[in-house]
């Protein structure tokens, strides 16, 4: 059976997906919503910024609203399955997560990451 492209056996892998509980009590959902750098041309890469520690944090947002309070409305997005995290961090190594972040004003400009 197939519905809107999709077969019966993606919807109930869709369907099964499930919030999880992190290692610091945070609920995170099935999904994330990660702000991007670079063009089409140039392809595009998974914001990670380097915090005070040192280490690099991939910046995710756990719902569009938050995303756009968090980094601007104009800025660039793309959604992953939490489950697909270890393969970015395969092609764009990160220390942590770090969810629902809102950067200062002097961070964005026109609605986006500077």
């Amino acid at each position: 059976m197939s519905f809107g492209g999709r077969t019966s056996a993606s919807l109930r892998t869709i369907a099964g997906l499930r919030s999880r509980l992190s290692d610091t009590g945070v609920i995170i959902p099935p999904f994330l919503y990660l702000p991007v750098r670079g063009g089409a041309d140039a392809g595009r890469c998974a914001e990670v910024r380097r915090i005070p520690d040192g280490r690099q944090a991939l910046i995710a947002f756990t719902a569009l609203d938050r995303r756009a309070d968090g980094c601007g409305l104009e800025q660039p997005w793309i959604v992953v399955q939490t489950d697909a995290l270890g393969y970015l961090k395969a092609e764009q190594p990160f220390d942590l997560v770090l969810f629902d972040p809102t950067f200062a004003d002097h961070l964005t400009h026109e609605g986006r990451l500077l």
